[in-house]
C-alpha cells in the first residue's frame, strides 16, 4: 500500500539522511521490471525524473558547450527532456506513440537545440546541428555517447537499432544505481524491437569497417590470441585495455575486434579455445574480467561500456561501444600492480600522457577531478 510504504519512509529515510547506516526498507525492497521503461513516458513519473537526473550526474554533456551538464549549464541553456527521434518523423514511418514517446527515445537537450532538429531525420539534423555551431562530427559523436546514443544508428536513421541498445544501456545504470539486477523475462524480450535485424546490423557494421579506423574507431583482430604464436599474449589484452581506456578519456568511441588494420573480418572466434567457455558468452566474462582487473573501475559505470556481438561472413566480431568517463581513467597492466597508466586518443591511435601533459590534459578534460 502507498500509505504504508510512506510511513515506513518517514520511519527509515530521515535518521538514513542524518547519517544512520541502515538503509530504508523502501530502497532494500525496491525492484525494477524492464518493461517499465516503456512507459514512462511524462514528468508526472517519479522514475522518469530519476533517469532523467542519472542521464545528467553520469557526464551527459551540454550539445553547445560538450562539457558535461552542470547547474548553470542546466538553466542557462534550457535543459529539458525532448525527443531523440522526432515523434513526427517515428510516426510517419508507423511506430507506434507510446514506444516513440517512453523514455528510452529521449534526452537532456536545449529548447533552441529541439527547434534546430524540428521533425528531421537524425541523419539530417546531426549536419544541422555540426554547420550551426560548427562542431565536427567526432566531438558531437562523444557527446551522443555521453547521453547513450549510438551515433552510428542515428546518423543511418536506424530506430529499431537505437532503442535497443539504448533500452539495455538504461537497464545497465538502473541496476547499478540500485544495487541489484533489474527483474527481466527469461528471454529478455521486453524491448518492442527485440528481433533484431541482423542484416541490418550487418549492413551497419560493414559501413563501419569502410570508414577505417579514426579517433572514434580502431579495429583489433583478437581480444588475447596472438595470431603468430597461436597462444594466449598478455600484449594483446593489453592493447585492448589501451584502446578502452583511450576513448574513456576523450570522446568515447568504438572498438571493433575480429577486424584486423586493413578492414578484413578476421573474427574472434579464434579467442574462443583459449577461454573456458569456448564462446561469445566466455569472450564476454573474458572482457569483463579483464575491465575489472585493470581499470580504476571506481572512476567509471559499467554502462560506459556496451559489448555485442555480430555475425559477419560467419565470423563473430565484438563491438565494444565506449562512452566517455566524467573523471580520468587508469589503467594498470596487473591486478594490484602500483604503476598506472593514463591514455587517451588523438587521431587514430591511442597514446600515453605522463607528467605536464598529463595535467595540462586532466585540466582540461577534468576540471572538477
Amino acid at each position: 500500500m502507498t500509505e504504508t510504504r510512506f510511513a515506513n519512509d518517514i520511519q527509515d529515510c530521515i535518521p538514513w539522511l542524518e547519517g544512520g547506516e541502515d538503509l530504508p526498507r523502501t530502497v532494500v525492497e525496491a525492484q525494477f521490471q524492464a518493461d517499465r521503461l516503456l512507459t514512462l513516458r511524462t514528468r508526472n513519473s517519479a522514475a522518469y525524473k530519476g533517469l532523467y537526473a542519472l542521464q545528467m550526474k553520469r557526464g551527459g554533456r551540454n550539445f553547445h558547450t560538450n562539457v558535461p551538464i552542470d547547474d548553470d549549464g542546466y538553466f542557462d541553456y534550457g535543459i529539458d527532456i525532448f525527443h531523440v527521434f522526432p515523434k513526427s518523423w517515428c510516426l510517419s514511418r508507423g511506430f507506434q506513440p507510446r514506444i516513440v514517446d517512453c523514455i528510452v527515445n529521449k534526452a537532456a537537450m536545449s529548447s533552441q537545440l529541439r527547434r534546430l532538429i524540428g521533425g528531421s531525420a537524425p541523419s539530417a539534423y546531426l549536419q544541422k546541428i555540426e554547420k550551426e555551431q560548427g562542431m565536427q562530427g567526432r566531438d558531437l559523436d562523444g557527446i551522443l555517447r555521453s547521453h547513450d546514443i549510438d551515433p552510428v544508428a542515428l546518423r543511418h536513421d536506424k530506430f529499431e537499432l537505437f532503442f535497443n541498445q539504448r533500452f539495455e544501456r538504461l537497464l545497465q545504470q538502473i541496476g547499478e544505481v540500485m544495487g541489484k539486477p533489474v527483474n527481466r523475462r527469461a528471454g529478455r524480450d521486453e524491448s518492442p524491437f527485440f528481433h533484431r535485424d541482423e542484416s541490418q546490423e550487418q549492413d551497419i557494421i560493414q559501413g563501419i569497417i569502410q570508414r577505417g579506423e579514426s579517433q572514434d574507431l580502431e579495429f583489433k583482430s583478437t581480444g588475447l590470441k596472438n595470431l603468430y604464436t597461436g597462444k594466449k599474449d598478455p600484449r594483446i589484452e593489453w592493447a585492448v585495455i589501451k584502446s578502452v581506456c583511450g576513448f574513456l578519456n576523450s570522446a568515447g568511441g568504438s572498438l571493433l575486434v575480429g577486424i584486423d588494420d586493413s578492414g578484413n573480418i578476421v573474427g574472434i572466434d579464434q579467442d574462443f579455445p583459449l577461454l573456458k567457455s569456448k564462446n561469445p558468452d566466455g569472450w564476454q566474462l573474458w572482457f569483463t574480467d579483464l575491465i575489472e582487473n585493470t581499470l580504476n573501475v571506481g572512476h567509471i559505470s559499467v554502462s560506459n561500456l556496451h559489448l555485442d556481438f555480430f555475425r559477419i561472413s560467419g565470423k563473430t566480431v565484438a563491438r565494444i561501444d565506449v562512452s566517455p568517463s566524467i573523471k580520468p581513467v587508469f589503467a594498470r597492466e596487473l591486478k594490484g600492480a602500483k604503476e598506472q597508466f593514463f591514455y587517451v586518443r588523438m587521431h587514430a591511435s591511442t597514446r600515453r600522457l605522463a607528467g605536464p601533459d598529463l595535467l595540462e590534459y586532466e585540466k582540461e578534460h577534468f576540471p572538477d577531478s
